[in-house]
């Protein structure tokens, strides 16, 4: 939603600006309640620009001709000022360096599609803009007037004089503009004048609506430090390292056609009956849900897109966000800002849909259930609504205690209707926060939780149940960064992003964790324990969407994620990156070892022999037993269970032998019984001897007699 900008100023750029913004929103209000008293209330406001010194203020009057209602080839405006992605609507400033007003009444305004339906607008009785000041159009809001179409990310704003007599807009619109400013991306706040009405248009460093351009950078503010006598003072988080690959890769061809991709959900195979994975996608331009494929050989490609309407079988709702949940495993969810064929109207919604068979053909899907929070946003801006959702199960929220902030203790389900067997997580691009949602299954909802992640924009969420954390992940309006938010019980805490990536310093935070709480309530709520920059050899892309592969999908240490990029840069909107992890482990099978109970083909030493032995011939030289084993070891990863010593294994081609013979020395072990049998013969012999030598001396003694 921003473009790539990697200053190293621009988390005071931003910092400033929102505080510039709040100021701005201060003074449009002032204008718009003074202006609704008077009767003369318009989608425009104007303003007057500060004294300018007075070589300036000559410049300015000798670079334009003083008139009022100027021809179209005399006209002294400029755009001044354009914002296309802020927080609240797209406007354009106008800027009149003249000593004299102009009066626009009756010139039309559109983007770069004129001839698109809805795409002009004719300015009202009113809209002057007056001397050495500025102009004000507003995209239309709510009930507030204004042009009904966004400003995109590679658009323009064009200006047309008014139809002559006898003409029609159409024929108007045919002609040159008489002003004219156009962009290829997004700027990271505004694109303005530098200076006012007479300089080039550059990215500026703070919105200013209505005032004088912010133009240079603006002083470093002091560093925040955590106040170690006030616990509520949080401590600053550095960000960490991403702790995977530092590379991403495209998931499909060079696609100039697509963008708007925004949310995504994997969905791992046989999690809700499906035979292999698969990953969602929500694209908020067409209003439309594609499934892809999720195996490794094929992953990315498009399988099925859905077309999605309100539950009438109306609209384009701007879906943002996707995710399902365990708890209702035959309905697939998404997130949206608005409804597209009324951007001017905020609807931030959440719909629920049958989800549809893989075997089904595309077509429409229609809303079965929608949960509108606008009622829990009120001012919230059109284009500033749901950018992310996820499902968390009522399990994990009891087992860690979550705070309810309606009921003011530990989060009970049983406390709501029928819900999912969880709540959503819901992030809103224009506050910045998450908030934890029950959505009844009658329709109604209600908010738990409100978390702050410390972010400027949230663009995705995502519930990491292996990890047990709850990802708020930001697009390029912050660099792609993410807050780790994890359960804090008012102790220090530390949030481990892996087992296998604690090298990464994981900060403890005990200012965010020291909640107070009473003995009897030992609720726990949600905090930001890490912050993780983006890869590091990856641009600022406009990352909306964001998900994890189940650890089905762990190979070499490593887990594959995906990031969808609403701005298509490169002609790209899915890439894959990884994730460092401690991947499963298989056990190699064991075999039984022999029974101590079976025979032995070794006859005992006390054995007699049917048979005479044979004498054997000297034993042959044992060759030198190998340093390495007789066999290729397995491949898998020893068992977790150690294996005793004297169990007998197989190793392959080797037979069943004991665990500690796959050493070399069989030669040993024959040696051995070739000394048992040289010992028998010799003890044989000498038996038959003594019997001789008693024979022969009984024989003499009777001789003697």
């Amino acid at each position: 939603m921003a473009t790539s900008h990697t200053s190293e100023a621009f988390t005071r750029k931003r910092a400033f600006a929102r505080k510039l913004t709040a100021a701005s929103f201060a003074t449009a209000l002032a204008t718009t309640l003074t202006l609704s008293l008077s009767g003369g209330f318009s989608p425009a406001y104007a303003t007057a620009a500060p004294e300018a010194p007075a070589s300036e203020s000559a410049a300015a009057e000798s670079a334009a001709p003083e008139t009022g209602a100027a021809e179209a080839a005399e006209l002294a405006v400029v755009v001044n000022e354009v914002e296309s992605n802020g927080d609240d609507t797209d406007w354009v400033e106008f800027g009149n360096p003249s000593g004299q007003a102009v009066d626009l009444t009756g010139y039309i305004f559109t983007d770069n599609e004129p001839t698109k339906a809805g795409h002009t607008y004719v300015l009202p009785e009113g809209s002057v803009v007056p001397s050495n000041g500025f102009f004000v159009l507003d995209q239309a809001q709510g009930s507030t007037p204004g042009f009904d179409f966004g400003l995109g990310k590679d658009d323009s704003v064009n200006l047309y004089a008014p139809p002559a007599e006898g003409e029609s807009v159409e024929d108007a619109i045919a002609k040159d503009p008489v002003l004219t400013y156009s962009w290829t991306s997004h700027a990271a706040i505004t694109y303005g004048r530098c200076p006012d009405f007479t300089g080039e248009m550059i990215d500026t460093f703070a919105s200013t609506k209505g005032a004088a351009n912010q133009c240079e950078e603006p002083p470093a503010e002091p560093s925040e430090s955590a106040d170690p006598s006030d616990p509520s003072t949080p401590a600053p988080l550095s960000p960490s390292a991403w702790p995977g690959g530092q590379t991403v890769k495209p998931l499909h061809d060079a696609d100039e056609a697509r963008g708007d991709w925004s949310g995504l959900f994997w969905e791992a195979a046989g999690a809700f009956g499906s035979d292999k994975p698969y990953l969602w996608v929500a694209e908020n331009g067409n209003g439309t849900l594609l499934r892809l494929d999720g195996t490794e050989a094929n992953r990315g490609a498009e399988l099925q897109t859905f077309t999605l309407k309100y539950a009438d079988g109306t609209g384009t709702p701007d879906a943002e966000a996707v995710t399902r949940a365990a708890g209702a495993p035959n309905s697939i969810f998404v997130g949206t800002e608005r409804d597209n064929s009324k951007k001017g109207t905020s609807r931030p919604s959440v719909l629920a849909f049958t989800t549809p068979s893989i075997d089904d053909a595309d077509g429409e899907l229609k809303a079965a259930k929608e949960w509108n929070l606008a009622p829990d946003f009120p001012g919230l801006g059109a284009n500033s609504g749901i950018e992310g959702l996820t499902w968390v199960p009522d399990s994990w929220l009891v087992e860690n205690k979550i705070h309810d902030d309606s009921t003011g203790k530990p989060y009970d389900p049983s406390a709501y209707p029928a819900h999912h067997g969880g709540v959503f997580a819901v992030g809103i691009e224009g506050t910045g926060h998450v908030y934890l949602y029950v959505l009844n299954e009658d329709g109604g909802f209600q908010r738990i939780a409100d978390i702050e992640t410390g972010l400027d924009v949230v663009a995705e969420v995502l519930f990491d149940a292996h990890r047990s954390q709850l990802w708020a992940i930001c697009d390029d309006a912050c660099e792609g960064r993410i807050a780790v938010l994890t359960p804090e019980a008012g102790a220090d805490t530390a949030s481990e992003t892996d087992a296998a990536t604690n090298t990464n310093a994981v900060k403890k935070v005990s200012a965010r964790s020291a909640t107070t709480q009473s003995a009897d309530d030992a609720a726990v709520r949600l905090a930001v324990s890490q912050v993780l920059n983006r890869p590091s050899e990856t641009q600022n892309y406009a990352n909306e969407g964001f998900a994890i592969a189940d650890m089905s999908q762990c190979k070499d240490g490593a887990l594959p994620v995906f990031y969808a990029d609403d701005n298509n840069t490169d002609d790209v909107s899915l890439r894959e990156g990884t994730l460092t992890t401690k991947c499963p482990t298989e056990q190699p099978p064991v075999e039984e070892a022999p029974s101590e109970d079976a025979p032995s083909e070794q006859p005992s030493e006390d054995a007699p022999s049917d048979e005479p032995s044979e004498a054997p011939s000297s034993p042959a030289p044992s060759e030198q037993p190998s340093a390495s084993p007789t066999a290729e070891a397995p491949s898998s990863p020893a068992p977790s269970t150690p294996v005793p010593d004297n169990a007998a294994v197989t190793t392959p081609g080797s037979g069943s032998t004991d665990a500690g013979a796959n050493t070399g020395g069989g030669d040993l072990a024959r040696t051995g019984a070739d000394v048992n049998s040289w010992m028998m013969f010799a003890a044989a012999a000498m038996l038959v001897g003594g019997a001789l030598t008693l024979t022969l001396r009984r024989k003499h003694n009777g001789a003697t007699r």
